[in-house]
This record gives structure tokens, sequence and C-alpha cells, in this order.
């Protein structure tokens, strides 16, 4: 492996970004606590990445002389906290090996970015606070659900990629920017001016509720890139011609905030990217409750900018200032959900409900909350009896939009719930119309709608959707494999493989791409191929059982029953522990020749009211057993509840 840069202060390795000047470490552009020696370790190991560097030398290098009796405790426990930060282990690590009795090399491939000095986004109109940016990461992953979408929420922390390299994605195939003729806008991340780094959530939430605005401004004439793409830029050091070269985008607005006590300072500017025309720029000074008149100001400024013909008027109704302190527990929800973990839904839990106290009329708490219970409800994850989880977020959807029936994310979300928990498919494509209608530049309501008409058979039309969803968010991982998805369910391997692979080009431990692949090897009898693509994607997945239950199947089919066995035994003690879907051991049966088994598992997954239920005339792994009488049986009973 090259060697990093020994002069550079910065580095990108992973999902990870290092600042060696500000001394901070950032994952998926979220900063992550690392402190003292551990810090100090991992930039030392970045800096000489490749070489084997000594005990003796930490010690010389990090450790005081008269530290030196506690110094082997010292690195271990350095060495522990490194690993704990990073995800890393020692018997397989994937960034930091341990060579017994010689030292640590740091094995992983390393970025080294750009200096900041080199092409930067032009300077505001309005000059910003004279206080340093918190330097941050470029970021993704945005909202997630769509099976064999279940998976991409499980191996969603996989994602961050340098920008340069997604770029070099695009140019191999991905399109570039929507395909009509509407005027397309880019919302890039507003920078925090504040001096507390807690702050994030504040900027990044507000970039994240300008493009939810502007997508319902005008949807006939404006489209508007979705957060995952555009996060991939914070911090990146690139001019808007180059973002124009990058998304094809027409406009881009940019900002800063500046948050101090109740006071805010947000600067905007609007910018045409074909020859850097400053169309627009302002300054607000004001108190935080007003954030969100401030949204609703910038969006109609945009719209008298660009001459467009509003969908419908923009009235000074909705949230007021008595709503701030539940928005900006909202925001703070959103930064947890966003996280696609269980502990971040959970966290995400309590925002919302903590918002929905203070303001119980507030709909985006109730549509977050329902959001957050239908990701842990949802097929592949199912942390919980899914019917529990998805009775609650059915339940936060509908308050949400008995309080505002224009809200988009509700009617996605409860589109979500009725295919999942209603197993009502008519229902489910209803709602998303409608999330759609509302705001036709959300990505999260393209592929839910993808995600329903695959179960429908509609699989052409499912496709046309992923790839809407596709020009919406053109550097995500998450739409770009779930092209792929669609193209492997209407059985155009070709094609498939080409998305999974474009997408593995720039995120390479995104662990779906690698799982869509190895489908497709399955489907062309490369069995070498397809259990080392399985394999991979359950190391990325962080052992998730889904995964691992793909895995058992495809050694099953392959004639290792052994193996397949073990790992469903495995599931089977997890099982005990906590809940875990019966529709893992099925898919195993199913693989093993275990009809009868099967069967059962699928009958616990139909009395949980599993979301797989509706998938099941779809899925390739039971298409050898779906005429059997026992399968058609249990698929006609999967009917919508009354």
């Amino acid at each position: 492996m090259p060697h990093a840069d020994s002069t550079a202060t910065s580095y990108r390795f992973g999902l990870f970004e290092v600042d060696g000047r500000t001394g901070e470490l950032r994952k998926q552009g979220r900063p992550v606590k690392l402190r003292g020696r551990p810090f100090d370790i991992l930039l030392l190991l970045l800096a000489r990445g490749g070489d084997v560097i000594s005990r003796d030398e930490l010690r010389q290098q990090l450790w005081q002389a008269d530290t030196f009796v506690d110094f082997d405790h010292g690195l271990n426990s350095a060495m522990n906290r490194l690993r704990e930060t990073l995800g890393d282990s020692a018997e397989n690590p994937r960034f930091i090996e341990t060579l017994p009795k010689r030292g640590y090399r740091f094995i992983a491939p390393i970025e080294v970015p750009p200096p900041s000095a080199s092409s930067t986004v032009d300077a505001p109109a309005v000059p910003p606070p004279s206080v340093a940016a918190a330097p941050t990461s470029p970021s993704s992953i945005g909202a997630l659900s769509f099976p064999s979408r279940a998976i991409l929420l499980l191996a969603s922390g996989a994602l961050t990629v340098a920008v340069v390299v997604a770029v070099q994605y695009l140019k191999i195939g991905r399109p570039a920017a929507p395909s009509s003729s509407r005027t397309t806008l880019a919302v890039l991340p507003f920078q925090n001016l504040s001096n507390d780094a807690e702050q994030e959530f504040f900027s990044d939430g507000f970039t994240e509720e300008m493009i939810a605005e502007l997508g319902t401004l005008d949807p006939d004439h404006l489209g508007v890139i979705a957060r995952t793409t555009t996060m991939l830029y914070k911090n990146a050091r690139k001019d808007v011609g180059q973002i124009r070269r990058d998304l094809g985008v027409d406009y881009v607005l940019e900002g800063s905030i500046r948050r101090a006590g109740s006071r805010m300072r947000i600067t905007a500017q609007l910018v045409q990217t074909v020859d850097m025309t400053h169309l627009w720029a302002e300054s607000y000074d004001r108190d935080v409750s007003d954030v969100l008149a401030i949204q609703r100001e910038v969006a109609m400024k945009i719209a008298h900018s660009l001459t467009l013909a509003l969908r419908r008027p923009h009235t000074e109704g909705g949230p007021t200032a008595a709503s701030f302190p539940a928005y900006e527990l909202c925001l703070r929800g959103k930064f947890f959900r966003e996280q696609a973990t269980e502990e971040g839904a959970r966290k995400a839990i309590e925002y919302f409900q903590r918002a929905i106290a203070i303001d119980p009329t507030y709909a985006p708490a109730h549509s977050g909350l329902a959001d957050s219970y239908r990701l842990l409800g949802a097929p592949g994850w199912e942390v919980e009896q899914p019917a529990d989880l998805l009775q609650k977020a059915k339940a936060g959807a509908e308050r949400a939009l008995a309080l505002d029936p224009e809200s988009s994310e509700a009617h996605a979300v409860l589109s979500m719930v009725k295919l999942d928990y209603d197993w009502d498919l008519a229902g489910s494509e209803r709602e998303v119309l409608e999330a759609i209608r509302l705001n036709p530049s959300s990505v999260q309501a393209h592929q839910y709608y993808s995600s329903t008409l695959t179960t429908m058979g509609r699989m052409e039309e499912s496709i046309r959707e992923a790839h809407r969803a596709m020009e919406l968010d053109p550097l995500s991982a998450i739409a770009g494999a779930t092209f792929g998805i669609r193209y492997w369910y209407a059985g155009r391997i070709d094609e498939a493989i080409a998305e999974f692979n474009k997408t593995l080009e720039a995120n390479p431990e995104f662990g779906v791409a690698h799982w869509g692949l190895a489908q497709c090897y399955r489907q062309r009898g490369d069995t070498a191929r397809e259990l080392a693509a399985l394999r991979r994607a359950v190391s990325l997945s962080g052992n998730s059982a889904y995964m691992r239950a793909h895995l058992a199947y495809g050694l099953a089919t392959s004639g290792d029953r052994e193996h397949a066995l073990a790992i469903q035994h495995e599931l089977e003690a997890e099982g005990r522990e906590r809940y875990a879907s019966p529709y893992h051991l099925a898919l195993i049966a199913a693989g093993l020749g275990d009809r009868d088994a099967m069967m059962r598992a699928l009958e616990r997954a139909f009395a949980d009211r599993s979301g797989w239920m509706v998938f099941l005339p779809v899925e390739p792994e039971f298409s050898g057993v779906r005429q059997l009488a026992a399968f058609q049986q249990l698929l006609a009973r999967v009917k919508p509840r009354p």
C-alpha cells in the first residue's frame, strides 16, 4: 500500500476523516469523540500508512519518560479505545493490524485530501461572521427503505466516500441530474460558524429543511438534488463550476449559520452555475425561533429570482415561533434517525417524543416518530415484534396527517406501513403517489414507490422509479444499489451487475452492493463468486442476521449443508435472547430443502405481521417452492387488514 503523505494533516479512510490540525475524527461527516493518545496513535499510523510502527517507537513519540512504567497498560488501553471507536478488531482487522511483539500497521487505503488552498466555493456576497468554520467532511445517508430494501438499511453505515471518487462514479454512467427540462438546484451544506461544534446538527438540519422546503416549491419547474448527494460537498472545497460539472445543476444555494445563545446569523446566496452570477444574497440576524420563517422567506426569494410559478401559495400559517423548541428537538431526532442504526433510531424516538410533549400539534415530530418506529419494524430489521412497532408507526403517521394533510413525509411513511403491516399494496401506492405529488423531489418517496411496485410485479415501473431516485440523488450509494436491485428483480442481470459495480467503484465498503452482486452470480451459476460476495457482505454489514441468512442459503444451495446448518443454529440461539425474524430461518430452510421447516417459519412470520410476506410472490429464493399448495394457501391469506 502506498505510504500516506507524512506532511499531510488530513486523511480519509473508509467512513472516516481525520483532521490533524484540529484534532478531530469524523465518521460520515459527524464528529466522533477520540482524544488524547488514541487519536495521536491514529494520526501517527496514518502518516506512516503501510509501515510497521513498533511499540518502542510509540513509547518514544507519545509517552513521556516518567510514564514508562505504565506504558504497556496505557498503550493497550489506547489501542482498545481506538479500535472500539473505529469498529475494528484485532482478530479480523480492517484498519489496524497487530504484529505480535513488533508493533502495529495501518492496512486500509488512505486518501489525502487536496490542500484547502485549492479551488474553493466563491465567497458569499454577504460576508459571513469572522469566526472559523467548524471543520467537517463529506457525509451521506439519507432516508432509507426498500427491499430487498431492508438490507440497504442494514449496511447503511458504509456509505461515505470522497467526492472526487463519487464524481468519477458519475462519469461512468450515472445520471448526473434530473433528465427532464426542469431547472435543477443543489443546496450545499450550510456552514456552521458557531463556536460550538454541537451546533453541527442545527446547520445540517437547516440544510435538510431547506431542501425539503424547496422541493415543494414548484415541482413542475424546479428539481432539487437530495441531501445525500449534496452533503458529500460539506467542506469539500469545490467551486461552483466544478459542482455544475459534477451534478449538472443550474443553480446552487449556499450559506452559513452562526448561532450564539438565542440569536443566530444566517447568510445565504443563490448562484447561477453557468457563469457564477450571484442572483440573490441575504443576511438574517434574528432570534433562533425565527428559523422557520427564514426558511420560507429564502424559498420565496429563490422563487422570485428564478421567476418560478408556485405550485401552491405559501401562507404565513404552519409552525410559529412557539414551535421552535419542538423544531430543534426534531432536528436532533433527524440527526440520529439518519444514522440508520438501531441505537440511532431509539435516540431519535426519544427526541421526537420530547418534541411532541412540548408541542403536540407539531406534525413533523409525529411523522419523524412514525418513521423511526417504521425503521425498527421494517423487513430485515424487526428488532422487536414488527406488529407492535408498525402499529406505533401507523398511529404516528396518521396523527401527522391529521395535523398536516400535505405532509409528504407522513404520506411516505404511511405508504410503507400499509405495505409492511397492512399488506395493502393498493393503499401503499395511493399514499406514496400523494407523497410524490406533494414533493416530487423526495428521493425517499420514489424509492418507496419502487419497492411497492416490486411487490406488485410491475418491474419496469419499479426500475423507472429507482432511476428517478438516482437522478435526484446521483452520488448516493443507496440510490445506486436500489437501481441495481430493481434490475435484479426484473431479471435484467447484466444491467444489475453494471449498477452494483458502479456503486462499488465509489463505495467499495457498501455491503449491499456486494450482496446484490452475489444474487446476480447465483443467477448465473457462479457459486464461488456468489459465496465470496456474500461473505464480504456479512463482514461489512456488521454480521447482520439478514446477511448471514442469505449466506446460509447460498451455502445450502451449493451443497455445504454443514456450514449452512451452523449459521441456522447460531441464529436460532440468538433468537432465544431477543426477537429474530422467522423469515431468516424460512430462507435457510428453503435453501436446505426442508419445506416443512420453511412453512413453519413462514407461518410464524405471518403471525408476527412481518413485512416480508408481501415480497414472497417475487423473491427469487422461493421460486422453487412457490407452486406448492401450502405456499399458495399462505399467500392467499396475505390480504389487507380491514
